[in-house]
């Protein structure tokens, strides 16, 4: 999906060959997902701190596009194996 979004502004794909390209995982594979719409706003001003970081793909972003790509954090469990019965969390402390 998000390398549809880049494609479709113009923005070459990400390829997950390259060392600090993303990657997509099955979802199966995700054990935890954070909501972090609330904090969204601190997400994008530490984005903004940081001249690094504060270029186009990120500071062409719109507000809805911001929550999509930044509103939840994906966790995999690398070990032990996730038992794919169990819903996924949504903290990643839950149950410690």
């Amino acid at each position: 999906m998000l390398n549809h979004r880049r494609v479709t502004a113009g923005l070459e794909a990400f390829d997950p060959h390259r060392v600090f390209d993303p990657r997509g995982v099955d979802d199966e594979r995700i054990a935890c997902t954070i909501d972090q719409r609330a904090v969204l706003p601190l997400i994008v001003a530490a984005f903004q701190a940081h001249r690094t970081q504060w270029e186009p793909y990120w500071s062409a972003l719109d507000e809805r596009t911001w929550r999509s790509v930044a509103g939840a954090s994906h966790l995999v469990q690398a070990w032990p194996p996730r038992d794919p019965d169990v819903e996924p969390l949504t903290d990643p402390f839950e149950g410690l």
